[in-house]
């Protein structure tokens, strides 16, 4: 995986759902491409001061302009989309799971999965917790092992100070920590990162 392009609907929902997956890759050497599709000036800020602390010339941020609340499920934002990944072209793309009840969500992941319709490698990230689905449920088939990289997650989720209320955070306490310690348990490792795939394809 070489270059990796993840999308969320807010700012902060990057940072929750796969910043240790995308660290993690910029490790190794990835380029990563973060779309996030809204946000007031005040949580761009926020989310270029969780991402600086990567500090990494692979890492490109790009935010679409929508309003919060009023992402759409069309053929302008799907070709909006498809724009740009047809000039990144990336290995694999992350986005929200499509059954997630928050409709920015759900609009914006099957937004992106209709412009992947000839892509091969597509996550969807694991929804908040306690959130209940439209229908099913969370089906976890790749993990990511996070171990050491709990810490720089945190800090990237506190850096959205404007919204430790309604994330219900602080430094003592933050309920994705406790997520990832249980994906980490379902895995044998410190901490993980859980995706459902829409599709995965291996070519030699």
């Amino acid at each position: 995986m070489y270059k990796i392009a993840a999308f969320g609907a807010h700012p902060d929902d990057i940072e929750i759902g796969c910043y240790g997956t995308l660290s993690s890759f910029l490790d190794k050497g990835a380029e990563v491409y973060i779309f996030i599709a809204t946000g007031s000036a005040e949580r761009i800020r926020e989310s270029q001061k969780a991402f600086s602390q990567l500090d990494s010339k692979s890492l490109f941020i790009d935010f679409l302009n929508y309003k919060n609340n009023e992402i759409p499920y069309n053929s302008e934002i799907i070709q909006n989309i498809d724009k740009r990944l047809d000039k990144i072209n990336p290995d694999l793309i992350i986005t929200h799971w499509v059954d997630d009840n928050q409709q920015d969500h759900q609009n914006l992941a099957k937004s992106v999965i209709s412009a992947c319709r000839k892509r091969d490698n597509i996550w969807m990230m694991e929804p908040p917790p306690g959130r209940p689905p439209i229908r099913g449920s969370f089906k976890p088939q790749i993990y990511v092992d996070i171990t050491g990289k709990e810490e720089e997650k945190k800090r990237a989720i506190l850096a959205h100070n404007s919204q430790k209320q309604r994330l219900d955070i602080s430094n003592d306490f933050n309920p994705w920590e406790s997520r990832d310690m249980m994906n980490g348990l379902a895995t044998r490792t410190k901490s993980a990162e859980a995706f459902e795939v829409v599709r995965q394809v291996v070519r030699f």
